[in-house]
Order: C-alpha cells, then structure tokens, then sequence
C-alpha cells in the first residue's frame, strides 16, 4: 500500500461508501466519472449505479498532479471523464470528457 498524499482529501466516493462533507478549505477539486468495471459491472451496477465516483479536494495542485500519477489517470481504461477546479475556476489542462 502505497503512502498517502499531504494535503488530499477524498470528499466522496460511491464505491468506496464515502460520502462526507465538502471542504471549501482545501481549494483545488477533482470530480471524476468511470466505467464500472468489466468483470463485475452487472454487481456493481446493482450496488453503486452504472458509474464509480469520487471528488477529491486537495490544498495544492502538486498533490493533485501526484494522485494523477498514482492512478494513472491520463491512460485509465475506465475514465470516463474527470475536471478540475482551482480557486479561479477550471485548470487548463485537467479535464477529459468523451469525444463525441
């Protein structure tokens, strides 16, 4: 297991049955969308909804960029989509949505 991150906080994660309190102190924000995984989406789809979910706060981008690592996010099979938001608004270059 690998060490946890300063200054990340996981706010909300369905599959993972965390859903605390927003925490507008820590002011960078990820909201992420996936896939449920393949091999076992009819279950998860039964318990969690026919996505996982989770939104991440984080007191500086660095933690962020570090957790995009960790979870490997710019080739992740799953995502789906995922924004992030700063003090100012949207960071330019963290966001994915699906071509259409």
């Amino acid at each position: 297991m690998s060490e946890p991150i300063p200054g990340l906080k996981t706010i909300y994660h369905n599959a993972g049955g965390i859903d605390g309190p927003d925490d507008p102190s820590f002011p960078y924000k990820l909201e992420a969308n996936f896939r449920p995984p393949g091999f076992m989406e009819f279950a998860f789809v039964g318990l969690h909804g026919g996505s996982e979910e989770f939104i991440i706060r984080s007191m500086t981008m660095m933690a962020l960029e570090e957790f995009f690592e960790r979870m490997n996010f710019h080739n992740h099979p799953r995502l789906r989509r995922f924004v992030v938001t700063g003090p100012s608004g949207p960071v330019a270059g963290y966001s994915k949505y699906p071509k259409r």
